[in-house]
């Protein structure tokens, strides 16, 4: 369903492909994550490792933890805090599933481009305080040099733009 809605997939059929994928691709928009993984043990061991890997990664990215009914005891209240959505296999059809995350992708992306416009105005009162001092100005934000570089760059706001940005 995500596919044929001009949504781009990605698929990672165990815990190690699934960590490879978080830990390479910074432009995920949602994630789905079947809580037995596959290869998992009874504990669910390595699906809460994965949850733990990717909130400590992004604390914002929408998780969607699949699981059978059945599974119900072994999610804990740890767990579902971690987790935006439950999603019962074989009791949703897959055009809801897929409006469900659909939604919450929009809501991440909103989320995230309102962060960038608040980052743009701590950019911009950081280097006014610095007197225009990129490195002052990385310290104040609590950025290496080259970070705010790459941010300046990003939000358009390299060299003389971020004078008339003033």
């Amino acid at each position: 369903q995500l596919g044929g809605r001009d949504v781009g997939v990605t698929e990672a059929t165990t815990a190690d492909d699934g960590q490879a994928v978080v830990l390479s691709d910074p432009s995920l928009h949602a994630i789905l994550l079947d809580w037995t993984l596959g290869d998992d043990d009874a504990a669910h061991d390595k699906a809460k490792a994965l949850i733990d890997l990717i909130r400590a990664r992004n604390t914002h990215v929408p998780i969607f933890l699949m699981a059978q009914r059945g599974d119900g005891p072994s999610l804990t209240a740890a767990v579902m805090r971690h987790v935006d959505e439950l999603i019962w296999i074989l009791e949703d059809t897959t055009f809801f599933i897929a409006g469900r995350i659909l939604a919450a992708m929009r809501r991440y992306r909103d989320q995230m481009a309102a962060l960038d416009a608040l980052s743009t105005d701590y950019i911009l009162a950081a280097l006014e305080l610095a007197g225009s001092n990129r490195t002052v100005a990385a310290e104040l934000l609590g950025l290496s040099r080259q970070s705010l570089y790459v941010k300046l760059n990003r939000y358009g706001l390299e060299d003389d733009k971020a004078e008339s940005k003033r």
